[in-house]
């Protein structure tokens, strides 16, 4: 093969180069293979990349993953069978993964000395399933840390209770029956030295809670069953976090002083640790949680949560209740901020949410109220109220807006799915009290039913600047925006046609926020915006939505009066 060169003076002239490898001295057999780019790197840190990528945030195990290391190259799959987590945890759901028991015997050989976690849902399989599992899984008892077992029966607790268990940290055992037949439930009485996390589905408690951190009884109880678990929470000072359900049959009301009593307990349980509080009841048997409720002392309660339970495997369930006393965030001192997706509320600390009830005809804010102690309750800053399951009551059944503690430390509050009737009875209350309330500077309004009234000589008008004088903050969702953007006008009362209006109508208010009404007047917020600027009290900040930004003209319009901005 013969190449041009250049010349040096620019020519190319044909010159005879060598090649051939031979010629040149290059040996092509005894060239290196190119080196991966995983072999500069050590075991040790391919072994925590493959341990990072099989485990996520939850604990919870991503197979794919490690099945797509162990096929990339033979070092990876050695690597992966000599790093003993991504082993130890073993899932058995259903019949075909028992059919799979010589991966088990493998997956506890790989794991070696590794603690184990263990979930098995047993509901479909029959005692010699169990049985054979078991054998392969009880002589690694003394490496359980973390239990899951879903059964049908309770021949597995047998395994458990004659298998020695040092290092068990979790333990979840839920039970559930086929429908149709006859309720009963199993009883747990095992109590591991170790054990901090105990969740028992239909499982009846025979254990000390002593040492406890995580405490979870769900279940059919009958009230001295409930009565004798609650009086074991005295043994529990370390409890951080405990989920109880409220029995169906509700609280023993008798007269027996030893008996939990409608408006006072028995007797007190202490808590020094405990943060959470989950009780789970139905709406119509508020009286008797709030009883359970009163039973506590909880001097360190970060979350309060009554929700309605179901018979049923768990579901998602709706809050009734909710306190949460949620630390402010430290580098914002002002609690509202727009545009979210949350409400006026949720950055705020010491919050209650209240779902009413048509079977409380308004009396949950009450059983809330009365549930938590009196400092507590007066220190709320933030108040939800949700009507929704209210909304189709006949305004004969509307209660009046009356809560039975002054909560004068609320600064925001919030409305959702209320009547005109409801609204007026809710700003009658605020008017009559509006020098208890000089915090309350936030209001948010969230679907209301109806269209409210514009005429003051109505009988379900409401007058917003009389019960809320000081707001600053002003949230509409929808609900009847041009009646709440009406009474926002700033007024002239002098007949010279050069005077300024006096702005008598909420003259603190600063953030406006109006979203999902598709009948809001633009002209006639235009004006209202106008007037409070001649009054010198202009809004500060304006939110619209999607509504607003199909007109342009008045977009770019409004932008120009005022911090506009897009929710």
């Amino acid at each position: 093969m013969m190449m041009k060169t250049p010349s040096g003076d620019g020519d190319t002239t044909n010159h005879a180069l060598p090649v051939n490898s031979r010629e040149i001295g290059l040996d092509l057999q005894n060239i290196a293979e190119p080196g991966s780019l995983l072999d500069p790197l050590p075991s040790e840190l391919l072994s925590l990349v493959i341990e990072y990528g099989y485990f996520n945030e939850e604990r919870t195990p991503n197979t794919v993953f490690r099945t797509t290391m162990m096929l990339t190259c033979h070092r990876l799959q050695d690597i992966a069978l000599e790093t003993p987590s991504v082993w130890s945890i073993i899932q058995l759901k259903d019949l075909n993964d028992i059919q799979k028991l010589p991966r088990l015997v493998a997956h506890l050989e790989r794991s070696k000395e590794f603690p184990l976690s263990i979930y098995l849902h047993t509901f479909n399989w029959d005692s010699e399933t169990i049985d054979e599992v078991m054998h392969h899984l009880v002589p690694h008892s003394r490496r359980w840390r973390r239990l899951s077992f879903c059964l049908a029966d309770e021949h597995i607790l047998s395994h458990i209770r004659t298998s020695p268990l040092p290092i068990l940290e979790s333990l979840d055992i839920s039970h559930y029956k086929d429908i149709g037949k006859r309720l009963w439930n199993p009883i747990f009485d095992v109590h591991p030295q170790h054990l901090m996390h105990l969740c028992l589905h239909n499982i009846k408690a025979n254990v000390s809670f002593q040492g406890l951190k995580f405490l979870e009884l769900q279940g059919h109880q009958t009230s001295s069953e409930f009565e004798k678990v609650v009086k074991l929470l005295m043994d529990a000072p370390l409890l951080e976090r405990l989920i109880l359900h409220v029995p169906r049959q509700g609280v023993d009301h008798s007269a027996d002083p030893h008996h939990f009593s409608a408006k006072k307990p028995p007797f007190k349980v202490f808590m020094p640790q405990l943060r959470y509080l989950e009780l789970y009841t139905s709406e119509r048997m508020l009286e008797s949680s709030v009883t359970v409720m009163l039973a506590f002392s909880l001097p360190k309660l970060h979350r309060l949560t009554l929700r309605e339970a179901f018979d049923s495997i768990p579901r998602e369930s709706r809050i009734i209740i909710s306190y949460t006393n949620d630390p402010r965030p430290p580098c914002s001192p002002a609690p509202f901020y727009l545009p979210t997706e949350e409400t006026l509320c949720n950055d705020l600390y010491k919050r209650l949410f209240i779902r009413e009830h048509p079977s409380q005809r308004g009396f949950t804010l009450d059983a809330a109220l009365g549930a938590l102690p009196t400092e507590t309750a007066e220190g709320i800053e933030v108040l939800e109220v949700d009507y929704t399951p209210c909304s189709h009551l006949d305004e004969y059944y509307i209660r009046k807006f009356l809560p039975a503690i002054l909560l004068s430390s609320l600064t925001s509050i919030s409305f959702k799915a209320v009547s005109s009737r409801r609204w007026k009875y809710i700003a009658e209350y605020f008017t009559s009290h509006s020098n208890d309330y000089p915090e309350l500077t936030s209001l948010e309004v969230v679907g209301t039913t109806e269209l409210f009234p514009m005429d003051p000589s109505h009988p379900n008008y409401a007058d917003l600047s009389k019960g809320f004088p000081h707001l600053r903050r002003l949230a509409l969702d929808s609900a009847s925006s041009n009646t709440f953007v009406r009474q926002l006008f700033a007024s002239t009362l002098l007949p010279e046609p050069d005077s300024l209006p006096r702005l008598e109508a909420l003259p603190e208010l600063e953030v406006l926020s109006t979203r999902n009404d598709a009948n809001v007047s633009k002209p006639l917020l235009s004006r209202m915006i106008v007037s409070r600027e001649k009054a010198g009290k202009p809004l500060t900040r304006l939110f619209l939505d999607r509504y607003f930004l199909v007109n342009i003209e008045l977009w770019d319009y409004l932008k120009g009066l005022v911090d506009l901005s897009e929710i």
